[in-house]
Parts: C-alpha cells; structure tokens; sequence
C-alpha cells in the first residue's frame, strides 16, 4: 500500500515538473488565439463634411464589428464610413466582442464654400419657347458626385422640369422672373437661378444690371444703391433697359423715370442718385405701359484700416487719422451699443458713463463712426482693463460687486505682458462661500457657487501671456485660497489663452466650483498642497463643476512638482470635483508618480465621451499618437511644440 501511495506521488509529482517545463510558446499562441480588432488608419484628419473609409479586422472571434463615435455631434460612422459633422476631435471604435480599437479623428474646417454654377445665367424666351440648361456641383475645384439638386421657380411667366442636374425652361407668359436650383453638398447648402424674361406682342420690359422682383411679390426690379461712392459700393446707376415692342427690341425707346421719393433716391438724366439711406420706388414708363425699380439705399461701410484700444479703468483718448471721412461723426457705436463718445480734432473720446460694462458688449471688434453719408469702420478693442502689473492683477477685486445682483462680477481682462507674482497670497475674486451667502444660501448658494447665478461672468484672456510664481497660501493670508483665482467662474465666464508657470496651489488655481469655459490653458507647477481645509487640490473645478463647464485645449506639467500635505490626500491635477458635469475636450497631464497621497487622482469624474490623458512622462506622450493627434488641432497662433514633444506657449 505504502509502494502504491508513492507511486502515485511521484506521477503527480511529475506531472506538475512537466507542467512547469511547459514550452513557452504555448502561453504565446493562447495569447495569439484571443479575439482581437485591428482598424486602419490609427488617426485621421478630415475637413469639415469630408469622409474617409476605415477599415476594421477581427481575428479570433465570430462577433460582429459595431462602429461608434465617442462625439455623435462630431463625426458619424456607417460601416466604418466616417463622415466629419464639427470641429474637434473624436474617437471612432471598432468593436467585436470585447475586443476593440480606436480611430482618433481630428475634424478641422479650411473654409473652404461649395460652388453652384448653372450653364445661363439668364435667357430671354417667347412664349412656348423651350431651353435647356443644367447645374455643376463643386467643392475645393473639383466636381462632386452624388449631388441631388432641387429646381423651382417660374411664378407663372415660365415653367421649369428638370431631371437631376438638368432642367428645361419653357416660356409661359410674358414678363420677368427667376429659376431657382439648389443642392447640398457634403452638408452645405448651395444655391445659384437663371434669370427669365418672356417675350409676347405687345410691350415687355428687361432691365439687364438689376435683379428681377417675382410677380407675387409685386413684379419689377430690384436695385441696391449707398450713400457714397466706395471701393464696391455704388451711389448712382443708369438702367439698363430694353423694351422690346411686338418681340422686337426697340432702338433708343424714350423712357420717363420719375423717383416716388426723393429724399431716398433722385433721377437725372435718366440716372439714378442715392440721397439717404431707406427705400423707394422709381417709375419708368414708355407710351401706356412701365416698369417699377424697387431701391434699396444703404449706409457705405468704409474701412479707415485703423485700429483704437480704450480700457475703462483709464480711459484716455485715441488719436484717428479721420482724413477719408466725409461729413461729420454723429454717433458711436461698438457691439450695438451706441452713443459711446465723440470725435473731433482727430481724436476720439469715449463716455465713462456710457462704457459697457458686460463682457458681452466688450473685448474685440468693429466700432463703428457714423456721419450722415457713411458708417467708418475702425478695429477696435474695449476692455474693463489691461492688466500690465502685479498691482493690476490685484485691482480685477474692486469691481466684485458692481453686478445688479451682488452676485456676479463682469467685465473683460486681458494680460498686456508677463506677470511676475511676488505675493504670498493670491485673494480670490469671487469665493465660493461669498457667493453663497450672497445668494441667499439654500437653493439660490447652490445656483451661485454651480455659475447659474454667481461667480466671475466676464473674460479674463491671458493673450498668450504668462503668470510666473502664481501663489495661493491657507496661512497667513486667507482661508478662502483653495477657491483660486477666481473661486467660482459663471457659466457666462470664460478664461482663456493663458499660462502659468512656477505655480503653488493648495487647492484650485483658476476655479473651485462653476460652470465657464476654461481653454488654452498651460499649466507648470512648482508646488502641490493637498488636504488644505479638507478641498481638492488642483487646476480647475476641483469642488464640483455644473452642466455647460467645459475644459478644452490645457497642458499641465508636474515633471518637477513638489508635493506636500498635513492630511496627504484630495489632490487632484486637473480635476474635477465630486459630482462634477464638466467636459474635458483635449486635456492632457505629465505627471511622475507621486507621493503617497492617500486619495490622489488627475482626473476624476470623467466619461467615455471626454478626450483627455495622463503619462509618466514626455516620451511617453511623444509616443502616445491619440494625444498628439488632438493637441496637433490647438490653435497654432497660440500652442507649439517644445524640444520636449510637449505643447507651450509660442
């Protein structure tokens, strides 16, 4: 019995000595027998409505291939036909199974407008007269295939049937009028006519350099004239009018035109004058029968080519070359509000008391110098201030409370040049708990510190510029420095195109809580607190972040952070906080490991449907082809590439 028990001891024994010494190779074809997807291109750059056909292989399965897209509102696909729908990066899957691979797709728009062209672009017909015509499709030069075009038109005086891009035109009844064809193409609609006039006995008129007015809509022509004469712009026009008599044009008829108001439109010599701008009718009549000119007269825009910069904390005078301006300026505008200053002596000077004050009437634009015969155009910028020092940075605090609510600070800020902090403490422009008791604490807190309500609703753009030594400290300046720069950041709010390097945070660095938008952001930390007074650390909405916060285009380095922390935990790079809403759209962190922080993330909070990543360090971004695919798309005016593959600020 004991010789038997040993035996089979020594078999088992064996059999486990052979199952260790097993061939290596057999683990390596159970891996190469699991279900796997291959999808070819790995990435792909597509102008807006271009598509491209992926190619997707499963192996080792007999599932079928499910094509989706991380962004609907981006890209569709269709057996793997990826069309681009909007700008921005997406990823496209291929999935079998449990196995998958992914398409990073990056949808940018050259701008480039479909072209509808249309063999004639009038015919004179007579009456049971047929004429053929057809259509061409184009994009970027090239014919497109596949259009389906949409003929209408006629009003009575001619009939169209049309198959596909071809259309017959057939004379109905004398008069004038327009056909009209239109197509989509790759999304976008295209439109073009062909102008109709029918000939029948009796008197037909055909004014040749203005458009015809359809029947329904009253019949006769339509003529566009300005105050004054510009590059493009015509303050006077001779029709060119044939009257055909019977069917046969007439020599030199003896038109009478008479204009029905005056003050719009003058006739002499048979000409037309612009007076002011408005519309008005003018008459022309050969023997018993007219035809009617419906005018247009607007304001000419001219460009002066000048550009004017007023900040309203320092509102001085700007100096214009007012040369090419004819009459005298009656009023200002900029972004629709008018009654902004006056000009004289080549100057101009703005109201304080009338200086916008909201974001939305602010920042770059047109402003507008209106005389009585023009609209002078200038590029100009009005901004709440221009921030050029450390002291200016400090000053956005004073106007906290000038909103209608007490709840809100406006405005629009830009960095004039790098800023150097030397303070021990940055104090928050609108602290989250300062807007809740302002709100009324309960429900309306909520609405506050969640951007509805409260927070920062302006623009602070950093204009490429950079805060160096940007630093926030619980002692001994203030409790409310995890809350950041701006402590809640309104849904209207926006901070943008701005970098900070040399950073201390021991919580938020540009928000706690809100729901803005914060975009072309580059981020270098020196030192990291986590814990302080039990919130998050880390760059933005790291409290909580409402539906409509969106973080887009950042770049956070912490290849050299230091970190510390009495609790040694909460500390979160990027963000966001617990319960957070917010959409990462391209946000990308180096970040070495770290200390042994207890409850340490980068991103938290996060879905399928955000574009976003973590690595080691700058080989591994390099090397990680789905994030340089999406940071290849920032704005180039704004973002390149250092020596490092790692994206700064030019």
């Amino acid at each position: 019995m004991k010789k038997f028990l040993s035996c089979i001891i020594l078999i088992f024994a064996l059999a486990l000595a052979c199952t260790a010494c097993a061939d290596p190779q057999s683990s390596q074809q159970s891996d190469a027998s699991a279900p796997s997807v291959t999808l070819l291109p790995a990435s792909v750059s597509l102008d807006l409505y271009e598509s491209v056909q992926l190619t997707a292989t499963a192996e080792n399965t007999e599932e079928p291939i499910v094509w989706s897209v991380s962004d609907p509102s981006r890209a569709k696909v269709e057996n793997g036909l990826v069309t681009a729908l909007a700008v921005g990066n997406v990823r496209v899957t291929a999935s079998a199974g449990d196995a998958s691979a992914s398409c990073m797709v990056t949808v940018t728009d050259s701008q480039a407008a479909p072209v509808l062209t249309v063999s004639e672009s009038s015919l004179v017909l007579a009456v049971g007269e047929v004429f053929t015509v057809s259509a061409e499709a184009a994009l970027k030069g090239s014919p497109v295939q596949g259009a389906v075009f949409s003929w209408s038109g006629g009003d009575g005086v001619a009939s169209v049937t049309a198959e596909g891009s071809v259309a017959r035109i057939e004379g109905i009844a004398a008069g004038q009028t327009e056909i009209y064809v239109s197509a989509v193409i790759r999304g976008v609609y295209a439109a073009s006519k062909v102008r109709v006039t029918v000939l029948a006995q009796g008197i037909v008129f055909d004014l040749t350099n203005a458009s015809p007015v359809l029947p329904s809509q009253g019949g006769g022509y339509a003529v566009q004239l300005y105050t004054l004469a510009a590059e493009g712009y015509a303050s006077t026009m001779t029709p060119a009018l044939i009257v055909y008599e019977n069917g046969q044009p007439v020599p030199d008829p003896a038109v009478t035109w008479v204009s029905e108001d005056t003050s719009v439109v003058r006739v002499e010599g048979g000409s037309l004058f612009a007076v002011a701008a408005g519309e008005a009718l003018v008459r022309g009549s050969y023997k018993d029968e007219s035809v009617l000119l419906r005018v247009t007269v607007s304001r000419t825009r001219v460009s002066l080519g000048q550009s004017v910069v007023f900040e309203e904390y320092g509102l001085e005078p700007a100096a214009v070359d007012g040369n090419g301006i004819q009459g005298t300026v009656q009023n200002i505008s900029f972004k629709g509000v008018d009654g902004l200053g006056s000009y004289a002596g080549g100057e101009i000077t703005l109201d304080a008391a009338v200086f916008p004050q909201e974001a939305a009437y602010l920042g770059e634009g047109e402003m507008i110098l209106s005389t009585d015969r023009a609209d002078y155009i200038l590029d100009a910028a009005l901004y709440t201030k221009v921030i050029r020092t450390e002291e200016d940075f400090s000053f956005m605090r004073t106007i906290y409370d000038y909103g209608a609510d007490a709840t809100t600070c406006d405005g629009y800020y830009i960095l004039g040049n790098d800023i150097t902090y030397t303070g021990t403490s940055f104090v928050p422009l609108a602290p989250e708990g300062s807007v809740w008791s302002r709100a009324g604490g309960s429900n309306g807190g909520s609405n506050g510190v969640n951007g509805i309500t409260g927070g920062f609703k302006g623009v602070f753009d950093g204009k490429g510029h950079t805060i160096r030594g940007m630093t926030f400290s619980i002692t001994p300046t203030t409790t409310t420095a995890y809350n950041g720069m701006f402590g809640v950041l309104h849904r209207d709010g926006v901070v943008q195109n701005i970098a900070f390097t040399d950073a201390n945070i021991c919580g938020a660095l540009i928000a706690y809580s809100g729901s803005g938008t914060v975009r072309n952001v580059y981020v270098r930390y020196a030192t990291v607190t986590g814990g302080t007074d039990g919130h998050f650390a880390g760059t933005v909405f790291t409290g909580s972040a409402a539906s409509g916060a969106t973080v887009e285009a950042c770049f956070i380095d912490c290849t050299d952070t230091r970190y510390s922390g009495a609790d040694a935990k909460n500390t979160r790079i990027v963000g966001c906080g617990a319960g957070s809403a917010a959409v990462m759209n391209s946000v990308y962190c180096v970040l070495p490991a770290l200390a042994s922080f207890g409850e340490t993330g980068v991103f938290a909070n996060v879905t399928n449907a955000d574009v976003y990543g973590v690595v080691s360090s700058y080989t591994a971004l390099r090397a990680d082809s789905a994030a340089q695919d999406a940071i290849a798309s920032w704005d180039k005016e704004i973002w390149e590439l250092d020596a490092n593959g790692c994206p700064v600020f030019r």
